[in-house]
């Protein structure tokens, strides 16, 4: 590969742009992640349509327990934060098919 090819740096060489209707499709989506549709095999930047948690650590029942637990409030509030964080899944479209995914990595 030519300097001309790389834009001027040797060495270095830039990921092909993305097709038209995939980056039409991202725009929808205002968060984004990086994941792999089984159905075409895209890879790459998928928008995430909705993150869930389960019902167990739904605002509402976080207030019952924690009145509840009262005595308990700051270790049970620090083990609420973290299994919210880490149990959270989001539901995703690949840009390519239309295909909903769903993940489990933490999406910020």
């Amino acid at each position: 590969m030519s300097v001309e090819q790389s834009g001027g740096v040797p060495g270095v060489t830039h990921p092909a742009p993305l097709p038209e209707h995939v980056r039409a499709s991202l725009r929808k989506y205002p968060k984004h992640t990086t994941m792999t549709c089984l159905e075409c095999g895209y890879s790459g930047l998928m928008g995430v349509k909705q993150t869930t948690s389960p019902w167990y650590l739904s605002t509402w029942f976080f207030l019952v327990l924690a009145v509840v637990l009262a005595p308990l409030s700051w270790p049970f509030i620090l083990i609420y934060v973290v299994a919210k964080f880490f149990s959270s899944t989001h539901t995703t479209e690949c840009p390519n098919c239309s295909q909903e995914l769903v993940g489990r990595e933490h999406v910020p």
